[in-house]
């Protein structure tokens, strides 16, 4: 509305408000400001009358005291931060986020910390960048840790301290130079998925650690090739990140995927959109 009074307003008065400030004293209704004209304090509306349009937002109109905005479990983000904000929530009680630390290992692989030696050709290491990107993506806070070597010893310490979430990369397999198993074990841990049948990564393990105070920590260990890193993240991660948070779990996402190899197993592939809403396998 528009006017030029201040105090309480009596009949024939307005005021000009910003929109979403509380009404002044006595006023009755809010007119938009670009529907008005007002000479000196009369306000005239095109169309007035008994049913003229009342642009007040009343108290309550949005939701009723004591309405769930959103149930247990719901994932915090920034649209929800939004939502009790408008509803005058101060505090929200939360879990997470889940604190992942990220190892790579093998002797075979250079760290970033290996100078590199033509005697002692290494493959590099390309699994973790991968790795860290998709838990961020998931919400978590990831740290990178140091480079394992083919040590039961090694294995062993990069499962204590207090990080919810451990990332093995590496180490997963059943060969000569794989400890992950025993440094489990040697920490009081326990196995729980033991390898899944799909292609690549198959070889995915997921295991529960110690926390101090009985609190709930993660082992994830996952391929040392790329692809099959990225798989084991993709496939258990999530379950990870939910589990340890209490979340909801999120719907699963069903899409049409031209180009598929047979195989007797599940498949793991990168795809790309065919440009005609569906999916193809490159």
């Amino acid at each position: 509305a528009a006017g030029m009074h201040s105090g309480t307003l009596i009949d024939g008065q307005a005021r000009r408000i910003a929109t979403g400030a509380r009404l002044p004293d006595g006023a009755q209704r809010v007119i938009r400001d670009e529907e008005v004209d007002a000479p000196g304090t009369l306000v005239h509306q095109s169309g007035a009358g008994p049913r003229a349009r009342d642009d007040t937002r009343r108290r309550g109109s949005e939701w009723t005291a004591g309405a769930v905005l959103a149930s247990t479990g719901t994932r915090v983000d920034e649209a929800l931060a939004s939502l009790a904000r408008s509803a005058g929530v101060r505090r929200l009680v939360v879990r997470g986020p889940v604190r992942a630390r990220v190892h790579s290992s093998g002797d075979e692989i250079a760290s970033d910390a290996m100078a590199y030696d033509p005697e002692r050709p290494l493959l590099p290491e390309t699994a973790a960048t991968p790795v860290v990107a998709q838990l961020r993506g998931l919400g978590t806070d990831v740290d990178t840790g140091e480079h394992l070597p083919d040590d039961p010893a090694a294995l062993q310490s990069a499962l204590t301290g207090d990080a919810d979430l451990v990332v093995i990369i590496g180490a997963t397999g059943r060969g000569v130079a794989d400890h992950l198993r025993a440094a489990i074990a040697g920490v009081g841990g326990f196995v729980i998925a033991d390898g899944v049948a799909m292609r690549p990564g198959g070889s995915v393990l997921l295991a529960t650690l110690p926390g101090d105070g009985g609190r709930s920590r993660a082992l994830l260990g996952v391929g040392g090739n790329p692809l099959a890193a990225v798989a084991g993240v993709a496939l258990l991660g999530p379950v990870v990140a939910d589990a340890l948070t209490a979340a909801k779990p999120a719907a699963v996402e069903r899409i049409a995927l031209h180009g598929m190899p047979r195989t007797d197993r599940w498949r793991v592939v990168p795809v790309e959109p065919d440009g005609a809403g569906a999916w193809v396998a490159p």
